[in-house]
């Protein structure tokens, strides 16, 4: 055997046992080596429970606006960030509980990528009349400002570090302004941020703000949901959620 032939053989050794190791599951022999979140694989948190199936209404991939089906309501679609469905339905139930005093309709639904940028091309594309995005962040985080106004928004609203208690303030005020306008329909749309690291207070406070707002206007449709499970946080913390499931929360729904 030449030394041309021996180094091909143990280059292909070598790359398939890279393969190997990346495509094993968490059960095997060296689970707790400690990989990054983002080389961890899934295991059972992709199988709703018997329990989730019973209580809610679970929506497929489908983006929410789908199911809309009336055109005289404006409607307001907010994406919590890294909010997923919990393992736990006792969490899940508290996170819904902030909205229990507003008419309301709640619901699992299924989202294929655990990422934002996917989550907003999904959800947020529209043909509305008049469509405005609002975002505490900056315009460059994933490219926003390039594709955001693509998905149909003909306003869109950058805050730099502004926060969601901010941006859910500046949403507020401007569907009170276009409250008295009846020719247009309107999408108003916003993307949270102060939850993405997984951290629950933080997400519990998000929640109750948005309750607070969409209970000023009867009139207004919100869908609130989230974008996927918390994936920048701890392993711990990731392992808590469903894979590829979110809340949704409808509100003042005239057809759904």
């Amino acid at each position: 055997m030449n030394w041309r032939r021996l180094n091909i053989i143990l280059f292909l050794v070598f790359f398939v046992t890279l393969v190997v190791f990346a495509l094993l599951p968490e059960t095997c022999f060296f689970m707790d080596m400690g990989k990054p979140w983002q080389l961890q694989p899934f295991s059972h948190e992709d199988s709703l429970s018997q329990v989730y199936k019973d209580k809610y209404k679970i929506l497929d991939k489908k983006k929410i606006l789908f199911y809309e089906k009336d055109t005289l309501q404006d409607v307001a679609v907010i994406l919590v960030d890294a909010w997923g469905v919990p393992l736990d339905p006792d969490a899940l139930k508290e996170e819904f509980s902030f909205f229990e005093e507003i008419s309301h309709e709640f619901a699992i639904h299924r989202r294929l990528v655990n990422r934002n940028v996917h989550a907003e091309s999904v959800e947020l594309r529209n043909d509305y009349d008049e469509a405005l995005y609002f975002f505490g962040g900056d315009s460059l985080e994933y490219g926003r400002g390039e594709y955001i106004p693509k998905l149909g928004f003909n306003e869109v609203l950058f805050c730099q570090m502004c926060g969601d208690s901010v941006m859910l303030g500046k949403l507020d005020s401007v569907i009170f302004d276009r409250a008295a306008d009846k020719q247009n329909r309107t999408l108003f749309a916003l993307t949270t941020q102060t939850s993405r690291e997984g951290n629950r207070e933080a997400l519990l406070g998000t929640l109750a703000r948005i309750a607070k707002v969409a209970a000023k206007y009867p009139d207004v449709k919100f869908i609130v949901q989230g974008t996927h499970r918390p994936i920048l946080g701890t392993p711990e913390t990731r392992r808590m959620y469903h894979a590829h499931w979110v809340p949704v929360v409808i509100i003042n729904k005239s057809g759904f």
